[in-house]
């Protein structure tokens, strides 16, 4: 089963804990990460020559419908909302979904027991600290100390050239606190090395320093890769990089998202394509579920979402996201029966490693609110536990679509 730390609100456990490791693995509990530097650094992806910590991290992208662009990356400091990571017309992740598109042949009955009661599960940040179940990225450049990458399980050496034995990484990047401690790090050349299980370092990283994961990945080109693995094992239970698909504070604010979501259920049956192949996390007992790569679709239009007076501006964004490129499930929060989504928020560990301010707290304007949790390093923000606003019809308008339509086939 898919490891999981379950939390709600006041941190006692329960099911709408949001992501999981890779379905085989095991636990690896991690401590909460050290104190936040004093200002966050930048570095530069995808040049081979040496440049220092400060210099700015550009990445290129093919524009298409979402508007990509090509933003500076800054450790601690949100990507623009314009821009998404990976191929900005091939990807999975930025390929909006079909006008008339064909519904998955489980869609009803997986849909009639998953919204049985609505929506189930929680709409909150992934907070710095012991809960941390996200997936912080960071950007390295060539100056950043070097260290040596040991994989102790899971450790993927096909995929786009197997993973590296050696990585540059920011002195202060920390993995998400929770036993999945998970980690992206950039690459001076672009690349996206994922890490599950990974050991926190005892200090700041150093130049010979040892990173430990029970799996180590390549996820390939940042900016023009796919974001996805067609061979496993991959950081996430059905292959997504750890980029792909996260619900980001300053989009929420913004009221738009550019990209299809990374959902997280309770369980899963089997898995279709773009899972990666002998992708599996924990099975739903009573064999009704979606699989993992399964896509989910909202069918009412932008227009009516944005003519509601009752929603905040970020519900209407997740809702016009599954409209326009729907969700993707990527991993199962441990449960034996589904019921209701979640969705992967982005880590908030980014900001905090680089002395940055919660990126989460500025939706307290739209209703968000805080609370504090045991082994937290700030507050929890919330936007609805569970998300289940009365105006949704949950059960009436989503749909689990075919595989051919992640293929661009329907």
């Amino acid at each position: 089963a898919s490891s999981v730390m379950p939390a709600t609100i006041s941190g006692i456990a329960s099911a709408s804990a949001l992501v999981g490791g890779t379905g085989s693995y095991r636990r690896h509990e991690s401590s909460p990460s050290l104190a936040p530097t004093a200002s966050p650094s930048t570095a530069t992806v995808a040049t081979p020559s040496p440049t220092p910590s400060s210099a700015a991290v550009t990445t290129s992208a093919t524009s298409n419908t979402a508007s990509c662009s090509s933003p500076t990356l800054t450790n601690g400091v949100a990507w623009s909302t314009s821009w998404s990571p990976y191929n900005c017309t091939s990807s999975v992740w930025n390929t909006p979904v079909s006008a008339n598109p064909t519904y998955a042949s489980y869609s009803s009955t997986v849909i009639a027991g998953q919204f049985a009661n609505g929506n189930t599960q929680a709409v909150r940040e992934n907070e710095a600290g012991a809960w941390d179940y996200g997936h912080p990225i960071f950007y390295a450049s060539s100056s950043d100390p070097l260290v040596t990458v040991h994989c102790t399980q899971y450790c993927n050496t096909s995929s786009n050239g197997g993973y590296p034995t050696q990585i540059n990484i920011p002195a202060a990047a920390r993995p998400a606190g929770g036993s999945d401690a998970h980690m992206a790090v950039i690459q001076p050349d672009g690349n996206e090395i994922d890490f599950w299980a990974t050991t926190q370092p005892a200090g700041n990283w150093t130049t010979g320093s040892t990173l430990t994961a029970a799996s180590a990945v390549n996820c390939g080109s940042f900016s023009t890769g796919s974001g996805v693995l067609a061979v496993g094992p991959a950081a996430t239970a059905g292959g997504a990089c750890l980029a792909a698909g996260l619900l980001r504070a300053n989009e929420l604010l913004s009221g738009h998202i550019n990209h299809a979501l990374f959902i997280v259920v309770q369980c899963a049956v089997g898995a279709v394509y773009p899972a990666s192949a002998g992708a599996a996390t924990g099975q739903c007992s009573s064999g009704v579920g979606p699989p993992l790569g399964g896509r989910l679709w909202y069918d009412v239009p932008d227009a009516t979402t944005n003519a509601s007076t009752t929603l905040h501006p970020w519900e209407k964004a997740i809702l016009n996201a599954l409209h326009d490129y729907g969700g993707f499930v990527e991993d199962a929060s441990g449960g034996s029966s589904v019921s209701g989504i979640g969705f992967m928020t982005e880590s908030s560990q980014d900001s905090y490693s680089f002395g940055q301010s919660d990126p989460f707290a500025a939706l307290s304007a739209q209703g968000w609110f805080s609370t504090n949790v045991s082994g937290s390093l700030e507050p929890r923000w919330i936007g609805a536990s569970p998300w289940n606003p009365s105006s949704v019809s949950f059960s009436s308008h989503m749909h689990w679509l075919a595989p051919c339509s992640a293929q661009g086939a329907c």
